[in-house]
């Protein structure tokens, strides 16, 4: 509990360049912030150096693998072969990066499947009538129930009069509306007792 976690940078030696580690780092104890001795006032300073580096690579580490998310998912929009089964030898393992898509993948192959059985289901109700009505127009077994009059499906079909004479030779009988005709009387003479052209009185 009092001791924690800090990185220690690269640094170049003759060998090479050495990269960064961890170490454990003492948390520094003060009773009183103003009666401190330079050592400790010291030891303070540098470990919240080190605990602000610490953050710092934090916050570049999660930029870092949120860049490289972003680039796989823009670039390699398919996928990248054996990217979710590398097991890294620090840190945590990479989630899977195309989860979303696999889901939305098998969802639409899902509804696709559902809508060519669906499809097959009504190719073989609409082509067959035996499943459709119960019996069959082909093979006359005396299943299928007499109808008494021809008819649509919808309606009730066209049922004209029997008097064919009533139905070539009829007119339509007019009947006088004087409401009507004073209506149109006065939209004719425009309000005037008299005809305009000829003079004489209405």
């Amino acid at each position: 509990e009092d001791e924690i976690y800090v990185v220690v940078p690269e640094k170049y030696t003759i060998a090479g360049v050495v990269p960064p580690t961890n170490k454990k780092l003492k948390i520094p104890k003060v009773e009183n912030e103003y009666l401190m001795s330079p050592q400790q006032r010291r030891e303070l300073s540098q470990f919240e150096l080190k605990k602000q580096e610490a953050v710092k690579l934090q916050r570049k580490a999660k930029g870092d693998k949120d860049r490289m998310i972003d680039l796989m998912r823009t670039q390699y929009p398919n996928g990248v072969i054996g990217m979710d089964q590398v097991e890294p030898k620090y840190g945590e393992r990479i989630s899977n990066v195309y989860a979303d898509k696999v889901d939305a993948s098998k969802r639409s192959y899902a509804r696709a499947v559902a809508a060519q059985e669906e499809r097959k289901k009504n190719i073989v109700a609409n082509s067959d009538s035996l499943q459709r009505r119960g019996y069959s127009f082909i093979h006359q077994t005396g299943d299928a129930p007499i109808q008494k009059s021809i008819a649509g499906r919808r309606g009730k079909g066209v049922q004209p009069s029997n008097d064919t004479h009533l139905r070539l030779f009829a007119r339509e009988e007019y009947k006088h509306n004087p409401v009507r005709a004073e209506a149109l009387r006065q939209q004719d003479m425009r309000g005037r007792q008299y005809d305009i052209l000829t003079g004489i009185r209405r």
